[in-house]
């Protein structure tokens, strides 16, 4: 089978799963606010990785919601509020604690804590937790369907 073509990528429905399992509408989103290599935007690239800095989150998430007809709180996937609290995470050490990481399992039933819990620290927040994967679990969560 040949690899899709990016004009036929970013032709597709964005409900529609590529072959690496990531969906066309986050696919595009990436590619086309990045301007990054579309091989690099797998399920496992993590935010660090594409390079996505905070300013480039609103313009991503607007075309995601644009392309799933929904609305993304920031919140829901960023909780910085959390990670800035001293009751979860040690100011000295930026260790979360226990306490910490079940809030963040709470809130965040979507994501994947499996390499974050063996490094607990704020600073591996973004390498660990902060993925594509995490987006694509994150719209599902949301009720949004890929094929």
């Amino acid at each position: 089978m040949e690899p899709l073509s990016e004009v036929a990528i970013q032709q597709m429905d964005p409900h529609e799963l590529l072959p690496s399992g990531v969906p066309a509408g986050i696919h595009n989103a990436l590619v086309n606010t990045l301007g990054i290599d579309p091989d690099e935007v797998t399920l496992a690239a993590s935010w660090t990785d594409l390079g996505i800095e905070s300013i480039d989150m609103l313009d991503i998430g607007l075309k995601i919601e644009r392309a799933y007809d929904i609305e993304i709180s920031l919140k829901d996937i960023h909780p910085v509020d959390l990670l800035e609290d001293s009751a979860y995470v040690n100011k000295e050490t930026h260790k979360i604690n226990e306490q910490g990481i079940a809030l963040l399992r709470q809130r965040m039933p979507y994501a994947d804590f499996s390499q974050l819990t063996k490094e607990p620290y704020t600073y591996n927040f973004d390498q660990c937790v902060w993925t594509v994967g995490l987006l694509k679990r994150y719209l599902e969560h949301r009720g949004v369907k890929f094929r």
